[in-house]
């Protein structure tokens, strides 16, 4: 059951809201967005996995506030209790459950996919210290004694996804 969740949460999630994603610029928000970059470094949309996802494991309670005060995500959407933040051009996204899942989606990377996965992969293995090789799409990993599922999606876009493989499943 656990292994047929953890295929179908990335795809759920980049459907979800990669159906809401443009790269359309801004009216003043003075924010960094995620769509235009080309280079893998320093993305925002593995920048934000770790500021808000990494940062505020296991609960992810005070993630969505993140999300809002430091990337200006102020869209908010409550559906059956998965929350999602998105900023106002909808090119960076932020989706929690409490305790069970946090993921970070923007639109289509336009430079090179497998080196944002690398960076993407470098930064999990850093926070847990788990040797993680670059060009994996899913793996396994315990963060602050929680075993979690992490996984670069790039199903209509880049979804950055941890998924807490103790956490209850829906009813």
């Amino acid at each position: 059951m656990k292994k047929t969740l953890l295929a179908m949460a990335p795809a759920l999630f980049a459907a979800l809201m990669m159906s809401a994603c443009t790269t359309t610029s801004g009216g003043g928000d003075e924010r960094p967005q995620a769509a235009p970059s080309t280079a893998a470094t320093g993305y925002k949309g593995v920048q934000a996995f770790k500021d808000i996802c990494l940062a505020t494991a296991p609960s992810f309670r005070s993630a969505l506030n993140i999300a809002k005060n430091r990337y200006g995500m102020t869209n908010l959407v409550d559906v059956a209790g998965l929350k999602f933040r998105m900023s106002p051009d909808n090119s960076l996204s932020a989706q929690v459950d409490d305790f069970a899942e946090c993921s970070i989606t923007t639109p289509v990377f336009s430079g090179d996919r497998k080196a944002l996965r690398a960076e993407f992969n470098a930064a999990v293995s850093r926070a847990t210290g788990v040797k993680v090789p670059p060009d994996a799409e899913r793996f396994q990993a315990d963060f602050k004694g929680v075993p979690y599922a992490f996984t670069h999606s790039m199903t209509g876009g880049e979804a950055f996804v941890m998924l807490n493989l103790k956490a209850p499943l829906p009813k």
